[in-house]
């Protein structure tokens, strides 16, 4: 009996021991909206695009598919979920810009109602990721794990 007990608490140690050693995967990102005709608003009747950077800020490489969607504000997609292979090491970077339908080509999305569009980007595996924001009072982050929403 003395034994299956020490057995079980070595079993347990190891398991934790794995378990406080993994690394959290941290991944700054930074979306910018486009826009084709009127440059400093958003307006319906307007079309864009978006550039997204990805920066690895954890200190183990990401290797994951990226899934990036675009909804308008009645939550309906604008377009296909398109996925991205991701491979960064740490403190490398990556700028993703919607694709179009051919090569070199860059997809266009219309504002077509009024009201918040939204991006969602999710991860496969379990990734930090992080957007900063910069107010009078200073710089803050809000952090989202696996999901990415931005409107």
């Amino acid at each position: 009996m003395k034994y299956k007990v020490s057995f079980v608490i070595v079993c347990f140690l190891l398991l934790s021991i794995q378990i406080t050693s993994a690394q959290v995967q941290k991944l700054d990102v930074n979306v910018e909206i486009v826009t084709y005709e009127i440059k400093d608003a958003y307006v319906v009747g307007d079309s864009f695009y978006y550039n997204i950077t990805f920066t690895n800020r954890g200190s183990e490489p990401i290797n994951d598919t990226f899934t990036i969607s675009i909804s308008n504000p009645s939550r309906i997609l604008i377009d296909r979920p398109r996925n991205y292979e991701i491979h960064l090491k740490p403190n490398e970077s990556r700028v993703i810009t919607a694709e179009g339908g051919k090569e070199n080509e860059t997809a266009v999305f219309p504002f077509d109602t009024s009201g918040d569009y939204k991006i969602e980007i999710k991860s496969t595996k379990p990734i930090d990721f992080y957007r900063w924001i910069t107010t009078k009072e200073g710089t803050f982050f809000i952090r989202q794990n696996k999901n990415f929403h931005r409107k």
